[in-house]
Formats: C-alpha cells, structure tokens, sequence
C-alpha cells in the first residue's frame, strides 16, 4: 500500500532539477532610465552592469547572477545590465574602460565604485556589501522628507519656547 505513495514521492523529487530550489532570480531593471528612476524612488543604489559579448558574460550570469546568494543581496540594489556596445556614451559617462565592469551608484546617481574584470560569487558578494557599508544605511526619500519635516517641527516649537 505504501510503495505506490514512495513511487510518487520519488516522481516528485525526481522530476524537480538539482539545485533548482537553491536558484532565485534576481530583478532585473529593463533599462538604465528604469533602474534610475526606481532608484531614486526608493533610496537603493544601483548596480550596473556594463558588458559587451563574450565568455565572462557568460561565465557571470552562470556562476554569480544566477545564484540565490546573488538574487537575496541584489533586492538591497536596484540592478541592470547594460550592453556598452548598444550605450557606449553610458560606459564612457560612468569611466568605464574594459568589460565587463559593474558601477555602483548611489541613489542620487553618483558614481561611487567601479569594479572591472569577472569576479567569482565570493569575491563579488563582498564588493557589493563593501559599497552598502560605504554609502550607508538606504533610506527612501519619503522616509528623509518625513524626517525634515517633523524636523523642521521640532525646531521651531523650541524657537516658540525660547
């Protein structure tokens, strides 16, 4: 009675792919003008990547963009790739010289970090949380506004006390 159950059982797992369950896909922004305008409506920096054709593309999307590792640390970026054949006065814009490189951006669109040349998931996980902790703590613009506000409150009911 019970091996018809464990012939199900092993269907189930068997027709799912290793790995598949540890593979999550990372949000990719369609374009650079969409990247930027999430960005700054939600305080994320960006992560761009610029690439031409070629192995370390590939050998990229493979081995570091397709990782769930990758896919949980981009949701604190708003990520894009950008084909610098298709944009090349982007790359020139952001100084980048080889492919592929990523450019990090901060959510005002300042340049603050180039990494050139392929990196393997390690290495690449600790460039991006190095620029999280360089730029700070993301906080999205409604939350500054708020902030300045109640700020700006505060001071003049002190003015008024004074």
């Amino acid at each position: 009675n019970s091996i018809p159950a464990i012939c199900a059982a092993l269907a189930v797992c068997c027709s799912t792919p290793v790995g598949a369950a540890n593979k999550a896909k990372a949000n990719w922004a369609k374009n650079f003008e969409e990247a930027e305008q999430t960005s700054k409506r939600t305080g994320k920096p960006m992560m761009v990547d610029f690439y031409t054709d070629g192995e370390l593309v590939q050998k990229a999307d493979r081995d570091v963009y397709a990782t769930a590792e990758f896919a949980k640390l981009s949701q604190k970026f708003v990520i894009v790739k950008i084909n610098a054949q298709h944009e090349p006065a982007l790359a020139t814009k952001y100084g980048v010289k080889g492919y592929p490189t990523v450019v990090f951006l901060g959510a005002a669109g300042k340049s603050k970090m180039n990494a050139a040349g392929y990196r393997p998931l390690d290495t690449f996980k600790n460039v991006m949380e190095q620029f999280l902790v360089r730029i700070g703590p993301i906080v999205p613009p409604a939350v500054k506004s708020r902030a300045a506000r109640r700020l700006r409150a505060a001071e003049k009911a002190l003015e008024k006390q004074d």
